[in-house]
């Protein structure tokens, strides 16, 4: 991508890596991880002036899953 200067990258995480919830202190450190490699990236991109490459971070909200019963928003 960054040789031909196109193209896009999307990284998934969640809503978990903008704000720590309890119960789910693994997860949270994992999705911030996530987000910290997209905002770095995203500035390295952007300092190597490759106006083609574009990012895309996307951070859903709680999914139904058997990994989060139990947790409860305000």
């Amino acid at each position: 991508m960054l040789e031909s200067n196109n193209g896009h990258l999307v990284t998934i995480a969640s809503m978990a890596g903008q704000i720590g919830v309890a119960r789910m202190v693994d997860y949270c450190a994992s999705k911030f991880g996530a987000v910290g490699f997209h905002e770095s990236i995203t500035g390295e991109i952007v300092r190597l002036g490759k106006t083609g490459v574009n990012t895309t971070l996307v951070c859903p909200y709680y999914m139904s899953t058997g990994m989060i019963s139990g947790v409860r928003t305000k």
